[in-house]
């Protein structure tokens, strides 16, 4: 079982530990309410080490603590967290700093492992990619680690987190934006990532708004042909004197077949309608290749274990052609 939070803040649902403070469905909960209301706002600092023998301080070593309050100290984690002095500290706080121009409401925050790990999630809207199912909402999810060989970290993920499993599967799935060692230059990357999220954050609104053009710009069969034509031409069949029977024989009969299977996949696919997409939009030409690329594209018995690892590295290269395919196409014929 995963480890449940020591506190923790959830607007809506109400997590399946049933642990921490639950917000109705209609609550704004700002990064600032989140972390103080996620029991985040602690500080953790190096403590000095002494021998237990000679009662003398450990040069160079530090025990990264929780402080209550002006005299009492916790130890963090289920392991005293051992760093160097060249380990530095950063703060839950910065997750604030780093999250509040974005303007964007919280879904969960909470702390995990003695205090060792703090983060937060925010709501980054429903994706239009993907509305009615489960990737359809995008969220940032920063995470600060307070230990000697985690870092703060930011990732874009669809996953709901409310303890370690769905941390692990959501980071695993999640695409890593950004992560930073607790070095010195922790500070100069942490302004960084404040610029590189919010510039993030707005390419997501602006693809949102492209899609939303894709989806209501017409794609002629026509336009689709040469889209076809772009990820997979024909292949005419070559032949060559058989050595034994001195006949003429096809010689590339596997890649004229392959061929055509590709292309009749791809008119298939894009002939049948869904609820959600217009069938004959520019959009929907796209989402025909990656349909196809995700769950027809490769031969063998590894096939689902590797469509698995394409998914989760974004690895998509029909896709990405198609979209350039499609984008001139539209951008053509609005000409």
């Amino acid at each position: 079982m995963g480890a449940i939070p020591e506190m923790m803040v959830s607007v809506g649902e109400t997590p399946w530990h049933r642990k921490g403070l639950v917000l109705p469905d209609d609550t704004v909960l700002t990064p600032q309410s989140a972390y103080e209301l996620g029991g985040l706002d602690y500080t953790i600092e190096k403590r000095p080490i002494m021998s237990s023998d000679s009662y003398e301080l450990i040069p160079g070593r530090f025990q990264l603590a929780r402080r209550n309050d002006v005299f009492q100290y916790t130890p963090i984690g289920k392991q005293p967290q051992i760093v160097s002095d060249r380990y530095e500290i950063i703060q839950n706080d910065e997750i604030v700093r780093i999250v509040e121009p974005l303007d964007l409401p919280v879904v969960t925050a909470g702390t995990m492992f003695n205090s060792s790990m703090a983060w937060m999630l925010l709501d980054l809207g429903e994706s239009v990619m993907f509305k009615g199912t489960e990737e359809a909402t995008q969220r940032f999810l920063l995470v600060a680690a307070h230990h000697g060989t985690g870092n703060f970290v930011v990732y874009v993920v669809t996953v709901r987190v409310v303890c370690q499993n769905t941390y692990d599967l959501a980071t695993k799935l999640g695409d890593m934006r950004w992560s930073i060692k607790h070095t010195a230059s922790a500070q100069d990357r942490l302004s960084d990532a404040r610029y590189a999220l919010e510039s993030a954050y707005r390419k997501a609104d602006e693809m949102d708004h492209e899609i939303m053009r894709l989806l209501d710009t017409e794609f002629t069969n026509d336009q689709f042909r040469d889209v076809v034509d772009g990820i997979q031409l024909p292949v005419e069949a070559t032949y060559k004197v058989h050595p034994v029977t001195n006949e003429w024989v096809q010689s590339n009969t596997r890649a004229q077949n392959a061929a055509a299977e590709t292309r009749t996949q791809l008119w298939n696919i894009w002939g049948n309608g869904n609820d959600t997409i217009p069938r004959q939009s520019a959009f929907h030409a796209i989402q025909t290749v990656n349909e196809y690329e995700q769950h027809y594209h490769g031969q063998n018995k590894n096939r689902d274990q590797r469509m698995m690892t394409k998914f989760i590295n974004r690895d998509f290269p029909m896709t990405v052609k198609a979209a350039n395919l499609v984008s001139e196409l539209v951008n053509i014929g609005s000409d």
